[in-house]
């Protein structure tokens, strides 16, 4: 049996990304009417070797590499850490969402432990600020969807919520917050 080749299984993951993006926003707009814009869906890696990869091939696949990040995420309840690395993608064409491509390499990230390589863990929009995201979660709880986890980063703070994955990620920018001039 002949195994497929990695450059067609990181095609159809970008598709399958599209995809995933393209259901959760009809669902938050027609089944909740919830009217907030996703502008981002991940994809787990379960090796930085395969990542490495991903990111490699992504300009064959038309993707713009923008960003490489490694950073340490605590969960705001129990104060647990664990390091992910990034890689962030636009698409071209698609102006309005972007892929980030991760993968935990240090400490354990318990909602990621029981995903396969290659799951979608989330789908996120950014919050204008944090009374915007405060809000945010409370209508998300409101509304039934259940909280997962929680977490802030060097970046700012966002959470998890809903059944199953893809979860539904609310984040908010705490770190390139502009001070107003006085």
């Amino acid at each position: 049996m002949e195994t497929e080749r990695p450059e067609s299984v990181y095609r159809l993951l970008v598709r399958r990304a599209s995809r995933t993006l393209t259901r959760m926003q009809y669902e938050l707009d027609t089944t909740h009417a919830l009217p907030w814009t996703l502008d981002e869906v991940s994809i787990l890696f379960k090796s930085q070797a395969e990542l490495t990869g991903f990111t490699s091939f992504a300009p064959a696949l038309g993707l713009e590499h923008f960003n490489s990040v490694r950073d340490t995420m605590t969960r705001e309840d129990d104060e647990s850490q664990f390091d992910v690395r990034f890689e962030f993608f636009r698409v071209p064409g698609h102006d309005d969402y972007r892929i980030e491509a991760m993968c935990v390499v240090d400490g354990v990230a318990p909602l990621h432990e029981e995903m396969v390589n290659h799951d979608m863990p989330h789908v996120s929009f950014k919050c204008e600020d944090p009374m915007h995201y405060n809000h945010v979660l409370s209508v998300l709880q409101s509304a039934g969807w259940p909280r997962q986890a929680a977490y802030r980063n060097s970046y700012g703070q966002f959470t998890y919520v809903g059944g199953w994955p893809p979860y539904l990620k609310p984040r908010v920018n705490l770190r390139d917050r502009v001070s107003p001039l006085i």
